[in-house]
């Protein structure tokens, strides 16, 4: 452990056994949340001693690499596992303080995304290789938003029901409906509006976009 004030060593420990990838305090400070290969780990702050293990089987569905980050707060953590079999995979956010898993979440990503947990875990963004950072409602496993560049680099936000919002003109995208595909330019104005992707980020907390949808 490292003082933030001097950058001095204040405290080291070992554990011969685990090879430590990550780690965050917890809110209250007592507690190191690491994460291994083998698992998760509760640790002492104070003295180092090890108070709990999670194995890997809870924190991911399978052992090919499994992408996870912890919250800022050391409270959750978030992993997501490929499944080539079944050309998907499964995000699971997880309470690192009782080891069980809050939600899980199947996705079809490209392999090796990155993980981000918001300030208090309230919800996941979810980056991949096709260039779309997902952000994903911890609790409720709600995709709240997809974010995407446009060709000229302008932003582009589009909710679950499709309402969207970006910075200039209209986006290169269709919405594909089973084997019907359909430009965004022919429905922009049932569908553009900031007002609603605005309440889709803060959770819908009055239902707008649902009863929009």
């Amino acid at each position: 452990l490292v003082a933030s004030s001097s950058w001095k060593i204040t405290k080291t420990f070992k554990f011969p056994s685990d090879v430590i990838i990550g780690a965050r305090f917890s809110t209250e400070g007592r507690r190191i949340i690491g994460l291994t290969r083998n698992g998760l780990l509760t640790i002492d702050a104070s003295t180092g001693h090890v108070l709990g293990r999670q194995p890997l089987a809870v924190i991911a569905t399978s052992t090919l690499s499994p992408t996870v980050t912890i919250a800022p707060n050391g409270d959750r953590i978030a992993a997501y596992s490929d499944e080539w079999e079944r050309g998907e995979g499964e995000l699971r956010v997880i309470n690192t303080a009782a080891g069980d898993v809050i939600r899980r979440v199947r996705m079809q990503l490209s392999f090796g995304p990155w993980l981000q947990l918001g300030p208090a875990g309230r919800y996941v963004l979810v980056g991949s290789r096709d260039g779309i950072v997902r952000r994903v409602d911890s609790e409720s496993g709600v995709v709240q938003a997809s974010f995407v560049a446009n060709s000229d680099g302008t932003p582009l936000t589009i909710t679950g029901p499709g309402f969207f919002t970006a910075r200039s003109g209209i986006p290169p995208v269709h919405i594909v409906k089973g084997l019907e595909v359909t430009s965004i330019d022919q429905v922009y104005r049932s569908l553009y509006n900031p007002d609603l992707v605005r309440e889709a980020l803060a959770g819908d907390p009055n239902k707008e976009v649902a009863r929009a949808a």
